[in-house]
């Protein structure tokens, strides 16, 4: 029981002095931005996607520019 209990107190004791260094550090670095869409990052083929137009008839060339604009196939 001891032993649980010193862990407990370490725990918190880290705890109380690793979480404001970290939050001062995150809030001093400025700002940063995230582009993407769903789960993905929004670029390039999505699979389920993909699937989709296969499923409805398109080709696998019609797939590929759909996807990847301006390239060729």
């Amino acid at each position: 029981m001891r032993r649980r209990a010193r862990r407990l107190v370490l725990a918190t004791l880290v705890a109380l002095v690793v979480v404001p260094f970290s939050q001062q550090g995150a809030a001093a670095g400025g700002g940063f931005s995230f582009y993407g869409s769903g789960d993905g990052h929004g670029i390039g083929m999505s699979q389920w996607g993909a699937y989709g137009l296969a499923q409805m008839g398109w080709s696998h060339g019609q797939i590929l520019k759909h996807f990847y604009r301006g390239t060729a196939v």
